[in-house]
């Protein structure tokens, strides 16, 4: 019977995955403590929350091209050798910020600009990754990897914040950063002890090769549903985390303690999701699971924005997490299995361009709504948005369409 439950975890008896796994929690975990400590340590420097503003609109508007850019590289070189070299190049920013502050010349431009170059470097090697994945698991092992690696990531959102509070607040902020940079040697060498067959690929000039792969979306209606839906579902229902601290301050007065519980039972209820997606992926039909976590996800926010009761309200938000990785790691197996794989970084590139820049403009959206309807009332009407759709696109997401490429 245990053996039964843990088949959602069979992608570790893989050893090029298992050292992959290994690495990359570490190197999550560094990065989500350089996120809390790089906010921080920005702030204090300027005593100006438009710093912290004009930072994630630096890095979100280079994010774009060099994500396109990964997509190309990745259709064109070997993959494992691409993420050595750009995890080794990763290793150098927070390790300098940390040199700056412990002999006490850091200025608040030199931090910018190495984070610029920081997102700049992890944004190319998104889609890298992403595309990544199925050359150490296989086609068969994918539908598991995919949601085993939403729980990697959310458990890092769990420990690594709260390990770079304690590190700021009882030894040194540069040891935040110090750590960061020590956490993708981790990756390398992972990396380095794999056995992944690659090869170079022959390919057009760049502009030439992502309009071939751009092409390819738009005329295959399994990625282009896959895609919409991805938008809609991040501009509407993913971004609205950005007003949960007028939910946390306001209506439930439970201020930045109460912040905190929200966005972690959302982590918990991801890990737990990327667990029961993965034991799911081969017993129930893929389209089933992307519409019942896409109509379930915003319908726990619009439940949720109605709470009165704190401890309901912390029940349905773990549920929307749960909920958000069955959705968005079905969505991603889908546009995987479906994609051939000398354009699946290019497409990829475009899932991952899709997903960064519709989270960022959702957030505005929900703020500026928030600030004139309230709280509440912004977060019900976002929710409904990709609860029309996903029923609105429910008929057209067929057995046929999802589950060919089992």
């Amino acid at each position: 019977m245990l053996g039964k439950y843990l088949e959602a975890f069979s992608p570790l008896r893989l050893r090029n995955y298992r050292l992959w796994f290994i690495g990359q929690m570490f190197s999550l975990t560094g990065s989500w403590m350089q996120i809390i400590a790089l906010n921080w340590l920005v702030y204090i420097l300027t005593n100006s929350p438009k710093s912290l503003g004009f930072m994630s609109l630096l890095t979100f508007f280079i994010s774009i091209p060099v994500a396109l850019l990964g997509g190309s590289l990745a259709d064109r070189y070997p993959k494992r050798n691409l993420i050595m070299t750009t995890q080794a190049i990763m290793i150098f920013p927070p390790i300098l910020v940390s040199i700056l502050i412990w002999t006490g010349a850091v200025k608040v431009w030199e931090v910018i600009l190495l984070a610029v170059i920081s997102e700049a470097v992890q944004g190319l090697t998104m889609p890298i990754i992403q595309s990544f994945i199925i050359e150490i698991t296989g086609r068969d092992e994918l539908p598991r990897a995919i949601p085993l690696n939403s729980m990697m990531f959310n458990l890092a959102r769990m420990v690594g914040p709260a390990l770079s509070g304690i590190i700021i607040a009882k030894y040194n902020i540069a040891l935040a950063f110090f750590f960061n940079g020590i956490s993708f040697i981790f990756v390398v060498v992972a990396l380095m002890l794999m056995k992944v067959n690659s090869t170079n690929h022959t390919a057009p000039p760049i502009i030439a090769h992502l309009r071939d792969a751009f092409g390819y979306a738009l005329k295959n209606k399994t990625i282009l549903i896959i895609l919409s839906l991805l938008f809609v579902s991040s501009t509407f229902a993913l971004s609205t985390t950005t007003i949960i601290p007028v939910f946390a301050k306001d209506i439930f007065n439970s201020g930045p303690k109460g912040y905190g519980f929200f966005m972690s039972l959302l982590s918990l209820g991801a890990i737990l999701g990327g667990i029961l997606t993965a034991f799911l992926s081969n017993k129930v039909k893929r389209n089933m699971l992307l519409i019942l976590g896409g109509v379930a996800y915003p319908l726990m926010l619009f439940l949720f924005s109605f709470m009165k009761s704190y401890h309901m309200a912390l029940f349905l938000f773990a549920l929307s997490g749960l909920f958000y990785v069955s959705q968005f790691s079905t969505m991603n197996t889908i546009i995987q299995l479906e994609t051939p794989d000398e354009r699946r970084g290019r497409v990829m590139s475009l899932y991952t361009t899709i997903f960064n820049s519709s989270m960022r403009i959702g957030g505005f959206v929900a703020g500026y709504l928030a600030s004139y309807t309230g709280a509440p009332m912004a977060l019900r009407l976002m929710a409904l948005i990709p609860i029309i759709y996903i029923v609105f696109v429910a008929t057209k997401i067929s057995d046929n369409t999802c589950d060919k490429v089992r």
